[in-house]
């Protein structure tokens, strides 16, 4: 700890009174006034009224409240996906990972406005959940995300940057033609590209073949494989076989499986030790080289990031309780029996008693998972987060909920192909399609959708995923929040203090700009008539002109989609190495900056140096989630910090202009959010609110 924080730490008076301020704290909470009806479809709305929260005795603490949104995830696989004919899921196909959320409860939410009193506190503003993700990735600690990441929908970490993948038709190696969707599953011959789906992808939750990530093949002749053989030349070319240790396998099992490279020398022989060796005719072989992956998420050597998988999703995935398949560790399964015979300790009806997540098949073939999102009002208003303790708020709240249906064409061993004429969600697709090694036999497709406490009617690739027939525990939205009782004399002071109690909130404003070219600038306003303006996000992604894009030489039907709205992708998550270059942000014609930037990585920890941070001094605490590598690889997200200035000008109506150069190979979208603080007062006693 820093000198100041030892000395203030030292000053501050100590008695037993200061324990706690409250006589009692209680939590509460109210329904929607939806009444359990939900359009899910695009944006669902979900309106709670506020105004019956009062005690004349308590008060409420609003900042410390939270919205839970009971959601159902439901998948189905299809053998035809022009006739919705259903096939079941095995074991072995893992149905519990078949689907999970992106990172954070807040993708599932597309924007929201609050109004106290009849006046707008915080307004609509669209892609409230990519501003959302930037803040709380600014603002929380590892700490923070070890402990909440779980109830959050964040996980233990953030998804993987070496997993992410950009698939176009310039890295597709195997040209056999598909019509999207497709009728059947024999027409899907993409098997040599799109591993994990086309555009950018980061779905795959696994290392690949159980731990085992295949290297390479190489043809050889029977006479590096015959009875008694121990070396062969490799061909030129083959810079990833590097180190003993790699487990070789040919097919007609020439070799056992627990033959090994004890050496690669610099002239490109490799020596193993095999097993057994079987006599071989004349003929060539195909000879693969793998290494096993550990469970970190990382690549193998070789080729940088080869093997790599996304451990953020497994992370978020697994904290459903796998009701499918009790056979491993006999915690979950469907088995009802109970008592001294009962094979398992809870079963998927027992766990929606306590609301747990929770995945299990229902009505044969369809793999649904029940989950409870977590939405911290502080998260979604700022008003809200600074809003003080009193006996009453007279709210309206309105979420708009990204519900929707997403298909895929898909074949065994990774292979998924999307296009946006199967996917109806408007705005971001909050679930991602896992990219499993091993589906069905016989799978063409897989079609997923998110729900309002229960499945409704659908029909993509035909489709109902409203026949599973099941519905999520917790059949209502709710708005928890906490009743404190304080102390008389400290009820008193607090009531006489706050009759005219000010406050003030970061509101926001968007804006975006598309179909930036590789190399181009853009230079234009933002916003106008902007007074006390904190700050300016940019936010780019790979444009929606372009992502996902397939030459017609590999399929047809396959129209482009946002990355925001991609099942594959761990967007808005995660965007890419987007880059931009040559910044400046201009305010009433004065340069916030005093030179344009190539902006790096240590411009953003200048420019976000107190953003949302616990300490506004050199306590020496920090926090953050945002490093080097995961900036510059997975998520780049630019920020200028515009508090600084005289008084008058930061209380002028001023506009907002802003240039950049796309330093970048692809065409990018760009989200633009202008941050700006605005001041209210509330009357604690009544909790009327004057602006």
């Amino acid at each position: 700890m820093t000198d100041n924080y030892e000395f203030s730490k030292s000053s501050i008076e100590q008695s037993l009174d200061n324990s706690s301020p409250y006589v009692s704290k209680q939590w509460g909470y109210v329904g929607d006034i939806n009444s359990g009806v939900y359009a899910n479809s695009g944006l669902t709305l979900v309106t709670f009224d506020l105004s019956s929260i009062f005690n004349s005795v308590s008060m409420v603490d609003i900042s410390s409240s939270y919205i839970t949104v009971p959601i159902q995830i439901v998948s189905a696989y299809t053998s035809n996906n022009s006739t919705g004919a259903l096939i079941a899921p095995t074991a072995s196909s893992a149905p519990w990972a078949a689907h999970g959320p992106k990172a954070g409860s807040h993708q599932f939410l597309h924007a929201a406005d609050l109004q106290v009193n009849g006046k707008t506190l915080q307004q609509y503003t669209p892609y409230l959940n990519v501003y959302s993700h930037a803040k709380l990735l600014s603002q929380m600690s590892q700490d923070d995300l070890r402990t909440l990441g779980q109830s959050l929908n964040l996980g233990e970490t953030l998804d993987n940057p070496q997993s992410l993948k950009f698939n176009t038709q310039q890295n597709q190696t195997t040209t056999g033609a598909v019509s999207y969707p497709g009728t059947t599953a024999s027409n899907m011959t993409l098997t040599g590209g799109f591993l994990g789906g086309n555009g950018i992808v980061n779905n795959n939750p696994f290392a690949t073949s159980g731990g085992l990530v295949l290297i390479t093949t190489l043809a050889t002749t029977n006479a590096a494989i015959n009875s008694g053989a121990t070396t062969f030349t490799l061909a030129a070319g083959n810079a990833d076989i590097v180190t003993p240790g790699m487990i070789i396998t040919i097919p007609g099992n020439f070799f056992a499986p627990n033959t090994i490279v004890t050496a690669v020398s610099g002239a490109g022989v490799v020596t193993f030790t095999p097993a057994s060796v079987a006599a071989a005719s004349a003929a060539v072989y195909d000879i693969s080289f793998f290494v096993y992956s550990g469970n970190g998420g990382d690549g193998v050597q070789g080729t940088q990031f080869k093997g790599a998988y996304n451990n953020g999703l497994y992370s978020r995935i697994k904290k459903y309780a796998d009701a499918t398949n009790g056979t491993v560790q006999n915690l979950f399964g469907t088995s009802a029996t109970t008592g001294a015979t009962a094979s398992t300790i809870m079963t998927a009806s027992l766990a929606n008693n306590e609301f747990k997540p929770v995945t299990y098949i229902a009505n044969t073939n369809y793999i649904v998972t029940n989950d409870i999102l977590i939405l911290r009002v502080r998260d979604i208003f700022d008003s809200l987060n600074n809003f003080p303790i009193s006996k009453r708020i007279d709210a309206q709240l309105r979420l708009y909920i990204n519900t929707g249906v997403v298909g895929s064409v898909l074949q065994s061993g990774g292979t998924m192909l999307h296009s946006a004429g199967s996917n109806s969600f408007t705005n971001t697709c909050p679930i991602i399609q896992s990219s499993l090694e091993d589906t069905p036999s016989g799978a063409a497709g897989i079609v997923t959708g998110v729900f309002i406490a229960k499945a409704t009617t659908t029909n993509t690739f035909g489709v109902n995923l409203a026949s599973c027939n099941t519905s999520n525990p917790m059949l209502q939205c709710r708005f928890v929040y906490p009743i404190v009782t304080l102390k008389p004399e400290k009820l008193r002071l607090y009531q006489s203090e706050n009759l005219n109690k000010k406050f003030v909130y970061t509101d926001i404003l968007f804006n975006q700009i598309n179909a930036l070219t590789s190399g181009a600038t853009f230079s234009g306003i933002l916003q106008t008539g902007v007074s006390n303006i904190r700050g300016l996000w940019i936010i780019p992604f790979v444009s929606s002109s372009i992502n996902g894009y397939v030459a017609t030489a590999q399929a047809t039907g396959v129209t482009t989609f946002s990355q925001l709205q991609s099942p594959l992708d761990s967007c808005p998550a995660t965007n890419g190495p987007l880059s931009i270059t040559n910044l400046q942000v201009t305010i009433g014609g004065q340069n916030v900056l005093m030179n344009t930037l190539n902006f790096t990585f240590e411009n953003f920890l200048q420019q976000v140096g107190l953003y949302e941070k616990l300490n506004a001094g050199d306590l020496g605490l920090s926090c953050g989630l945002l490093n080097q590598t995961y900036w510059e690889n997975a998520y780049r997200v630019y920020y200028v910090d515009c508090t600084r200035g005289m008084p008058g000008d930061l209380m002028s109506p001023r506009t907002v202009l802003a240039s950049w150069q796309n330093n970048t190979n692809v065409t990018v979208d760009y989200m633009t959010f202008v941050e700006y603080y605005t001041e209210a007062s509330v009357n604690v006693e009544t909790g009327i609110v004057t602006k």
